[in-house]
């Protein structure tokens, strides 16, 4: 008999580039929605604060081609400034995945899977042509290849149906212009 188990932990904050293209299809008035294309830049650092994996001092990077499908709802405003909404899924295809030891530089593409899907949500305004927003990714895909982190623990929770899941998630600030 066993229990499940799920460990979580920070994998502390990552700063990449996202940039792409967009195009806005309007339902109605409030409603449209907006397919994207975007490269995208995920991952993290760590310090050797989990005390069941030791990724101690590492940074990640994680490169992907991410292709959302976004519903936007448009607040119209009197003036100039124009807030909105945006909610939906992405997929993402893997590009390159490197980790960083300190100043040496390893390839994990091997171990990190091909593909990557979650949901995003944002808020943002549009200035005329300019806008901004934050979105949130949260990643729904296990991005490590699922025996990796089975074959680092050599089996040592297996009668503890532990299962261990790394998920991609966080923070976009974008500026950009519309044509």
């Amino acid at each position: 008999m066993g229990f499940s188990e799920s460990e979580t932990f920070d994998s502390g904050t990552g700063m990449g580039f996202h940039g792409g293209i967009f195009m806005e299809k309007p339902l109605n008035e409030y409603l449209s929605i907006q397919p994207e294309v975007n490269f995208i830049q995920k991952g993290g650092s760590e310090s050797d604060n989990d005390e069941l994996v030791d990724f101690s001092d590492e940074d990640v990077t994680l490169s992907y081609i991410d292709v959302p499908l976004l519903l936007k709802i448009n607040i119209p405003l009197d003036g100039g400034i124009s807030p909105f909404i945006t909610a939906g899924g992405y997929v993402g295809y893997l590009l390159d995945a490197k980790v960083d030891f300190g100043g040496e530089q390893e390839d994990i593409s091997d171990e990190v899977k091909d593909i990557s899907y979650g949901l995003l949500f944002g808020v943002g305004a549009n200035f005329g042509k300019f806008f901004v927003e934050a979105r949130y990714d949260y990643g729904l895909s296990n991005i490590f290849d699922d025996d990796l982190f089975g074959d680092e623990l050599d089996g040592e929770f297996d009668d503890f149906g532990f299962d261990f899941k790394v998920r991609n998630s966080g923070i976009t600030i974008a500026v950009g212009v519309m044509f």
